[in-house]
């Protein structure tokens, strides 16, 4: 794709030409004589159609995967998280050793150890990476659905605003099947913690385990809140809020 790089600024068409405008600035296309029948049943298209298989297989994984955490990640993200997952579930994809080339998919790759490896500590916040604000080990338990802090000090031990007053943290337990592209998540209660020196045991349980069969993923969401009036505000800053995947299994 062409990308104009002139005073002049288009978005539309003119002839066979299509301009489009971005953050990254104004690219050119030019209008193709294939149609969608010819691509989607010509045989000199087939390997095309093989890629657009593999790519569609991975993009709906990505998809699928953030499902059941939606309004966490839309709180928290930034804007490039879909992109940078959407990139680890093509690499999970080619990991997939037992479909040819362009018929690969995410439910075989992610049987793989290593496939498992590269979707866990996945941060959906560039900005606030969990081990930035949150400096103390926490315990997964993975079979249980438990996540365990023991005398976490708030105040020494979260990394938070000045303005804030409070930390929530919330535990969620996914079961994701790529193969049938089901995802049945629970989550544990919102734990809130006040911002001071007094040390707490943090005790994250999902309840009620997941419905459904395979994979587990486990997330952890950290945010914080500031108190006015009795009534607690989301501190939205991008680098005071956190999601991350921490464990696959």
């Amino acid at each position: 794709m062409a990308k104009l790089l002139n005073f002049l600024k288009f978005q539309g068409s003119i002839e066979n030409l299509t301009f489009i405008t971005t953050k990254n600035g104004t690219f050119v296309r030019r209008k193709t004589s294939l149609n969608r029948d010819e691509l989607m049943n010509s045989p000199k298209f087939e390997a095309s159609r093989k890629t657009m298989t593999e790519f569609k297989n991975f993009t709906q994984s990505t998809k699928l995967l953030k499902q059941g955490i939606k309004t966490a990640i839309d709180k928290i993200r930034d804007s490039g998280a879909h992109n940078r997952l959407m990139s680890i579930m093509n690499s999970i994809k080619e990991t997939d050793d037992i479909h040819p080339r362009k018929w690969k998919t995410v439910a075989t790759g992610i049987s793989q150890e290593e496939s498992k490896e590269l979707l866990k500590n996945f941060e959906f916040n560039a900005y606030a990476p969990l081990h930035t604000i949150l400096l103390k080990e926490y315990i997964l338990d993975a079979e249980e659905g438990i996540l365990k802090i023991n005398a976490l000090i708030a105040q020494k031990e979260l990394k938070a605003t000045k303005d804030a007053t409070k930390a929530g943290l919330r535990l969620y337990w996914s079961k994701v099947d790529f193969e049938s592209f089901e995802n049945h998540t629970e989550s544990s209660e919102e734990v809130m913690i006040p911002l001071n020196k007094t040390p707490i045991d943090v005790n994250l349980k999902v309840a009620t385990p997941p419905a459904g069969t395979g994979t587990n993923v486990f997330t952890l969401a950290l945010v914080f809140y500031q108190e006015v009036n009795a009534k607690l505000y989301l501190v939205n800053n991008r680098e005071y809020k956190s999601l991350k995947i921490i464990g696959v299994e």
